[in-house]
């Protein structure tokens, strides 16, 4: 059997995270950056993939499976976007929300307009 691997980063994998948010940060290439400082680009490339792998191990350790987080969100009803009035003849006036049914608004209309 193997001795038990460490959840600990060792000081070379902080060291390549570190390297690879920059590497984000900066939103160039992989491979111009990894010239830019005079590493190999398949080291680069071999570090992001061995750090994927590793979050994606503790990701399913934690619970989380997938390494999809989930948080709370509370569903609000989309507030009222501005609807309009309506001044019938006999000075009477109708607030209209959006969404309103325009059958039964021309009904209420005439039945109000008759009064």
């Amino acid at each position: 059997m193997g001795r038990p691997r460490s959840t600990e980063p060792s000081e070379r994998e902080r060291h390549y995270r570190l390297l690879l948010a920059e590497l984000a940060k900066t939103g160039g290439t992989l491979r111009a950056f990894a010239r830019s400082r005079g590493i190999a680009e398949t080291t680069l490339a071999w570090w992001r993939h061995r750090i994927a792998m590793r979050d994606r191990e503790c990701a399913v350790h934690n619970g989380s499976g997938n390494g999809v987080s989930l948080v709370p969100v509370e569903v609000v009803a989309p507030r009222a976007t501005s609807g309009f009035v309506v001044e019938l003849r006999s000075g009477r006036r109708l607030v209209v929300s959006p969404g309103f049914d325009a059958q039964e608004l021309r009904r209420l209309v005439e039945a109000l307009d008759a009064c």
